[in-house]
């Protein structure tokens, strides 16, 4: 999102010039407390001790929100997973199931991957759908969405996570669940 709005900027405005990084909302968060970018994008809320930090700098800031985050459950389209749960989902990434046929698929491994923690995903996840409870220790951070997607596409077995922005969604009595479309879990709240 960050780079359409970035683009859809310049497109009317020459100048300033815009650079987007990504990294994670804690990337940003902290580039924006240090100094080293005007503006951040997050999709979460500051924690109450960023807002303490910010307050402690004197500096006044302005949450907006111009959308939000769905998150994402994709497999490996060679695999015949058509719906996971959230509680499946919470037992691969905290270690509990490890092997697709514990889930109605192939006898595979599992091989979940996530965003790494410095992204709001992470945090999200680990909220709302781990309820709190660690990562197992062969869950495999990785940095950007993009890498996400080319790992998982070459690993049968392979699964992840992943944030998504939506503009003028609206996550009112939406449902945990994922359904294959096209060989994708879609995004789900």
């Amino acid at each position: 999102m960050s780079q359409a709005l970035a683009e859809a900027y310049l497109a009317r405005y020459k100048e300033p010039l815009l650079n987007v990084t990504g990294g994670g909302s804690g990337v940003g968060i902290a580039a924006l407390l240090h100094g080293d970018t005007d503006i951040a994008m997050s999709s979460r809320p500051l924690k109450l001790s960023e807002w303490l930090k910010f307050d402690q700098k004197g500096c006044h800031l302005v949450e907006d929100t111009i959308g939000w985050d769905v998150l994402a459950i994709c497999v490996h389209p060679s695999l015949p997973i058509d719906r996971l749960t959230r509680e499946e989902v919470a037992a691969i990434y905290t270690g509990k199931v490890k092997n697709w046929k514990e889930l109605g698929g192939p006898d595979l491994p599992i091989l979940p991957y996530s965003r790494e923690s410095s992204s709001g995903t992470f945090e999200f996840f680990r909220e709302h759908v781990l309820l709190g409870k660690d990562f197992a220790e062969g869950v495999r951070f990785i940095p950007a969405t993009g890498m996400l997607v080319q790992s998982v596409s070459q690993t049968p077995g392979g699964d992840w996570l992943s944030g998504h922005s939506v503009c003028g969604a609206s996550g009112e009595g939406a449902t945990f669940g994922a359904r294959r479309r096209h060989g994708v879990l879609p995004p789900c709240p």
